[in-house]
C-alpha cells in the first residue's frame, strides 16, 4: 500500500510540472522584471535635481528612469538642449503664500512669479532633438513644458498628467508632437491659486496645450486623452477687458519675426505644421475644448484665421472621436472630420 501510496503521489508531482511547463514540457520563460530603457540612469528618492542636471551633462546617459515613482519639489526649471527621456517622475512647484499673478508667457530669466518645470532649449546648431517623457507629473507650475522658438523639438508624451498648472506645455519650435493617455485637469484661468487661496492667479490664455508655432514642424498627433476645466473664466473678456484666448488645446503658427499676423504659404520661414490629430480624447467643462488659431488681432475673423490657422493647414487637420463640449474653431467648422472654412465663426455641435 505504501508503494502505490507513492506512486501516485509521484504520478500527480509530475502531472503538475507538466501543466507549468505547457503543452510541450518546457518550462514558460522567467517574467522580467521592470528595467529602465537602455542608455538611462537609474534614479531614486535620494537622487536631487542637482544630480540630474549632472548626468544631463553626461552625453553617455540617454534618460533617467525610476523603478518606484519619485517625486523633485522645485520651482526651478530642468534644461533640456539635448535629446533626453525621463520616465516615473514627479515634477511639483511649492504653492505661493499668497495670491500672486504670473505672465502669460514664459520668463527665461526666471524672474519671481513663473515656476518653470522643464525648459526645452535645443543648442544653437538647430538640431532636431528627442524628448520622450513617460509617466511624467507636474503639479503646481505656471509653465509645465515650454519649447523655445527656432527649434525643432520632437517631443512624446505618454501615461502622463499636468494639474493645476497655467499651461501644460508652452511650445513655439516644435518638430513632431505626440501625445497620448495625458490627463490634464484645472489648467488656464482657474489654477495655481495661492496655498490656502481658491482664487486664481492669472487669466485670459492659460491652457492645456498651447503652440504658438513660429518655425517649420511635423506632425501633431493629439490621442486618448482628458481634458477637464481647462482655460476657465467665462464670456469674451476677462481682467481689463483682455480678450480670452484660453481652452484645452490652443493651435497657432506664426512668422517667427516678432510674429506678423499674415500667413504667406512660405513654409521655410513661417510657422507650420504637415498635419494636425485630434482624436479619442475626451473634453469636459473646458472655456474651450480646440481652439484653432486667434481671432481678433488682424481686424476681421477670416484675415486672423488665415494668418494663423491657413486653410492649407486646416485640410490637414482631422479631428474625430472625440467628446467636444465647446468650440472655439475661428472660421471652421468640422465636416466629415476634417475642417472645412466656415462663413463665420460657429459652434461645432457635440460628437
Amino acid at each position: 500500500m505504501k508503494k502505490n501510496t507513492l506512486a501516485l503521489v509521484l504520478i500527480a508531482a509530475l502531472a503538475l510540472v507538466g501543466c507549468n511547463m505547457g503543452g510541450n514540457g518546457v518550462l514558460p520563460p522567467p517574467v522580467d522584471e521592470e528595467k529602465a530603457p537602455e542608455g538611462y540612469a537609474t534614479v531614486d528618492s535620494n537622487t536631487t535635481l542637482d544630480d540630474v542636471k549632472a548626468l544631463l551633462e553626461n552625453p553617455d546617459v540617454d534618460g533617467i528612469w525610476a523603478e518606484e515613482p519619485i517625486t523633485f519639489e522645485t520651482a526651478e526649471p530642468v534644461a533640456l538642449d539635448r535629446s533626453f527621456g525621463m520616465e516615473n517622475v514627479t515634477f511639483k512647484a511649492p504653492l505661493s503664500e499668497t495670491k500672486s499673478r504670473v505672465t502669460a508667457y514664459p520668463l527665461p530669466d526666471g524672474k519671481t512669479g513663473s515656476t518653470h518645470a522643464i525648459d526645452i532649449t535645443p543648442n544653437s546648431d538647430n538640431s532636431t532633438i528627442e524628448i520622450t517623457l513617460k509617466n511624467v507629473h507636474f503639479e503646481n507650475y505656471s509653465h509645465a513644458i515650454s519649447v523655445a522658438d527656432k527649434s525643432n523639438v520632437n517631443l512624446t508624451i505618454t501615461d502622463s498628467t499636468f494639474e493645476n498648472c497655467f499651461k501644460g506645455i508652452y511650445a513655439e519650435g516644435l518638430g513632431n508632437l505626440t501625445i497620448n493617455n495625458v490627463t490634464m485637469n484645472n489648467m488656464g484661468v482657474g489654477s495655481v491659486a495661492g496655498e490656502g487661496s481658491e482664487e486664481a492667479r492669472m487669466d485670459r490664455s492659460g491652457a492645456g496645450i498651447d503652440i504658438n508655432q513660429t518655425s517649420t514642424g511635423g506632425a501633431i498627433s493629439i490621442t486618448n486623452s482628458h481634458f477637464t476645466n481647462c482655460g476657465g473664466g467665462t464670456g469674451a473678456t476677462g481682467e481689463n477687458g483682455a480678450k480670452l484666448t484660453s481652452g484645452a488645446i490652443k493651435i497657432k503658427v506664426r512668422d517667427n519675426s516678432n510674429y506678423p499676423s499674415h500667413f504667406n504659404g512660405d513654409t521655410g520661414t513661417k510657422g507650420y505644421f504637415t498635419s494636425v490629430t485630434i482624436t479619442g480624447n475626451i473634453f469636459s467643462n473646458n472655456r474651450a475644448d480646440v481652439v484653432l488659431g486667434t481671432s481678433g488681432e488682424t481686424g476681421s475673423t477670416d484675415e486672423a484665421k488665415e494668418a494663423t490657422y491657413p486653410s492649407e493647414l486646416a485640410e490637414n487637420t482631422t479631428i474625430q472621436n472625440c467628446e467636444l463640449e465647446d468650440n472655439s474653431t475661428n472660421g471652421y467648422e468640422i465636416s466629415g472630420n476634417k475642417l472645412e472654412a466656415a462663413e463665420q465663426i460657429i459652434e461645432v455641435t457635440k460628437k
